[in-house]
């Protein structure tokens, strides 16, 4: 179940509400070249590095708003997340 939660979680953060970008095939992507892209911060997994650009909250307010969210529609997603143990690193903070 872990895997599969981690999978759609994968597909789903590559959309963005804000221009309709869904996520491109695996297959015509070189994924050396979007390294730099990887992810500071990612809320909805508790995982934030030293190297993000703002607080937590901040951040986690603005993948909310890229991805169009209602408050209780990331409530429940970052509670469904966590309870599922897709918490990065799988962690057990905030579950």
């Amino acid at each position: 179940m872990q895997e599969l939660v981690h999978t759609a979680w994968a597909s789903a953060s590559t959309y963005r509400g804000s221009n309709m970008r869904n996520g491109a095939n695996q297959k015509m992507t070189d994924v050396k070249s979007f390294a730099l892209l990887e992810p500071t911060a990612d809320a909805f997994r508790n995982y934030y590095t030293a190297a993000a650009y703002d607080s937590p909250t901040n951040m986690l307010v603005d993948k909310a708003d890229l991805l169009s969210l209602t408050v209780p529609e990331m409530t429940v997603l970052i509670g469904g997340m966590r309870s599922l143990g897709a918490n990065a690193g799988s962690t057990n903070h905030s579950v």
